[in-house]
């Protein structure tokens, strides 16, 4: 079961609470088709991109 089709992303912003209005501090992207996990680090006010 695919849950994005080709073309398609969804977007996650971790954040702690009352934080969800500040300014990012960091963004990256995951190619669910390419996928390197070793790459990908969440931290505080990131913006991850996930796309397939």
């Amino acid at each position: 079961m695919d849950l994005l089709s080709p073309g398609d992303y969804c977007e996650l912003y971790v954040c702690y609470l009352g934080e969800e209005n500040e300014e990012q501090e960091s963004d990256c992207t995951v190619h669910l088709d390419n996928l390197n996990i070793d790459l990908l680090h969440i931290d505080e006010k990131r913006l991850i991109r996930i796309e397939r």
